[in-house]
């Protein structure tokens, strides 16, 4: 037993449903902007996940002088599985957003600063804000 909970047993079969998209609402990928969506389903057993959500927009190039910088901003939801483990803890719905900018310095160097925010689905934490930076090279 575990926080007053039967000890979780899993399906021997299970299923899980994933859909991924995006648009370009101006322009390619050469420059412009557009939508992305991201949505799953699955049977919770023994997936932790039993649903999440996420969308947003993003771009390549949309300032003067700048044809290679990408940009983005985006949401999340996680949705936890009901099974008794999970419930038992107190793991609830996770929600959180990032924004990010990558500069290209060069064709092969190009660094990217973000934020993000995340609301735990973990019942202790505090909602967390992330800041960060990251290095990529094309050699």
């Amino acid at each position: 037993m575990l926080a007053g909970r039967p000890a979780p047993t899993t399906l021997a079969d299970t299923w899980a449903l994933y859909y991924n998209a995006h648009q370009f609402l101006q322009g390619d990928t050469d420059g412009g902007f557009g939508l992305f969506v991201r949505a799953g389903l699955s049977d919770g057993n023994p997936n932790v996940v039993k649903w999440n959500a996420a969308g947003g927009i993003g771009g390549i190039g949309s300032l003067p002088r700048r044809p290679h910088d990408r940009w983005g901003l985006g949401a999340f939801a996680l949705g936890m599985s009901d099974e008794d483990l999970l419930q038992g803890l107190g793991v609830g719905t996770e929600i959180g957003g990032e924004v990010f900018y990558n500069v290209a310095l060069t064709p092969w160097l190009h660094v990217t600063l973000d934020a993000q925010v995340i609301d735990s689905a973990l019942p202790r934490p505090d909602t967390a804000w992330v800041l960060g930076m990251r290095t990529h090279v094309d050699l």
